[in-house]
């Protein structure tokens, strides 16, 4: 298939998967949100000595309690903290991340095996945001109301870790996806190649040895 034909297809396989993955993805946007919302809160509270309450999910928003042992004038008491969550804000490329995969199959044979790992990542990526999100809530929620210390190193790592999330990986997610998989699939056409000139050379001198 020429180049131009290449393009053509991986062009109307975009437009045709985009709006299937669309459609897919609404229906399975409350249930993924629902699962890395609850894992990603669960291991903020876990990092911040908080405990997770409870957590309400509906289609599109997720509303996280957090329960924040401290110390007050009155004795230890719990301080509450409710957060929401929009499963749009960290997972709204996903269709497009899919459909700009499936439109440059074409072009590149990925392996099998790759996918899953990009799919890894992915979720990775979105239990990371929600993680880093919680994090700086309820660090900033201490800080206002005077029940903790400040402190700049804390803050700046939380802060740049949740900015980083969203800035640059969110935004940027279809692209990186795709970039790894061909960055992988690079490296290991190359091992292989390696593999076989080693492969084939040990062949040729034991010839000549013979």
């Amino acid at each position: 298939m020429s180049t131009r034909n290449k393009i053509l297809v991986g062009i109307l396989i975009f437009l045709v998967s985009y709006p299937v993955f669309l459609l897919v993805w609404i229906y399975l946007k409350p249930y993924y949100g629902n699962l890395i919302s609850g894992f990603g809160s669960r291991l903020a509270a876990w990092s911040m000595d908080a405990t997770m309450e409870k957590i309400e999910s509906g289609k599109e928003l997720s509303k996280i309690t957090f329960a924040k042992p401290v110390l007050t004038k009155d004795g230890l008491q719990d301080l509450l903290l409710d957060l929401n969550m929009s499963v749009s804000v960290y997972a709204f490329n996903i269709p497009l991340t899919f459909a700009l995969i499936v439109s440059l199959l074409p072009f590149f044979h990925w392996r099998k095996w790759s996918y899953l790992e990009a799919g890894v990542i992915l979720v990775a990526v979105h239990v990371l945001f929600v993680f880093s999100f919680c994090c700086v809530k309820i660090y900033m929620a201490l800080i206002n109301t005077g029940l903790a210390p400040r402190s700049g190193i804390q803050q700046f790592i939380l802060e740049f870790l949740w900015t980083f999330t969203d800035n640059l990986i969110i935004r940027f997610e279809p692209f990186l996806m795709i970039a790894y998989l061909w960055l992988r699939n690079a490296y290991r056409t190359g091992a292989n190649r390696r593999a076989s000139g080693k492969a084939g050379s040990k062949g040729s001198r034991k010839n000549k040895s013979t």
